[in-house]
Formats: structure tokens, sequence, C-alpha cells
């Protein structure tokens, strides 16, 4: 849980929340995530294919790209960000020969802004 957001960050935008989080394993390739730029509170749930090890690696590189999203762009909607995190996925999981197909395993997220 030491990729998740902290209490703290979560209660500064939405003060009356609950999380209900069960993972299957201790390494989960479920997350949430929560950022905010001037204009928005951008926040993701997402269920990444796979348990264990291989969830957990589509889980931080889901992270990871959340935010590098949100840090170099402004004035995403929501549409925007999953376009965009949708676009950088297939850069890392897609290969060259499946490109025009679009069979890869990934995750599902929910997202909102």
């Amino acid at each position: 849980m030491a990729m998740l957001p902290e209490d703290n960050e979560i209660r500064e935008s939405f003060p009356d929340y609950f999380i209900i989080f069960s993972p299957r394993d201790i390494v989960s390739g479920d997350f949430y995530w929560i950022s905010e730029d001037e204009k928005h509170i951008y926040f993701t749930v997402a269920d990444c294919t796979g348990h264990g090890v291989p969830g957990a690696f589509m889980s931080t590189l889901g992270i990871s790209t959340l935010d590098e999203i949100i840090t170099n762009n402004e004035n995403l909607k929501a549409n925007d960000v999953l376009n965009l995190l949708r676009e950088r996925s297939k850069l890392h999981f897609i290969r060259p020969e499946n490109r025009r197909s679009h069979r890869w395993n990934g995750c599902s997220f929910l997202h909102s802004s």
C-alpha cells in the first residue's frame, strides 16, 4: 500500500469519504489514485490485469503514467486523461505486431476530474 494515497491526501479534497480496498493478495493489481491542479481534482480507481507481482507491475506503471500526465498537462478533462493513459499504455504494452489488432492485457480505469 506504499504507492496508494495517504488518508490526508484524500481527505483534503473529499472530507467525507470512505474506501473499501480488499485486494486478494498483499501485492495487488488494484489501486486508487488522486491528484489535483489549480482547477481540478483527479481521482482514479483501477483494476489491472494480473494478481501478485504482474498486477503490481501494471499498477506501478499506471500510477506513474497518471502522475506524468497530470504533471505535464493543464486543464485536462476526464476523457483527456483516459485517452492519454491509453496511448501511453499502448506504447508500453502492445507488441509491434499486435498494434493494429489492439490485443493486449491492461487495466480497467474509472477516472473522474
